[in-house]
């Protein structure tokens, strides 16, 4: 799925549509991410960089998201009627710096 195609999907969810397991709550606690910029980056996704399905049979995809030249998340999204947050994690510079160039090496191939 492009980037642009998952924000278009993203957008469409409402603050009540996101559910987060046990999992990525503790991920969030443990890595010191709010539970509302998460949801504000699901519903307002312009900081989406990169979009990674996943081999599953459910829909799911590694989300990147960048906040800055320095930092990132990464959410491991399941996409059906509503938003499942299963994973959520925080992105360093170094790999920031992988997930732009990979993007990049993307967009350059699709055009």
């Amino acid at each position: 799925m492009k980037v642009s195609e998952m924000k278009k999907v993203l957008r469409e969810y409402k603050r009540n549509e996101i559910i987060f397991t046990k999992h990525s709550l503790i991920q969030m606690q443990h890595r010191q991410i709010k539970k509302e910029e998460v949801i504000k980056n699901i519903l307002n996704p312009t900081n989406l960089t990169l979009v990674r399905e996943r081999d599953a049979k459910k829909k799911q995809y590694d989300c990147f998201f960048s906040k800055s030249n320095r930092r990132g998340c990464q959410y491991g999204i399941v996409i059906n009627k509503k938003c499942l947050i299963v994973t959520v994690i925080k992105i360093g510079k170094r790999w920031q710096k992988r997930v732009d160039n990979y993007a990049k090496k993307i967009q350059n191939k699709l055009r």
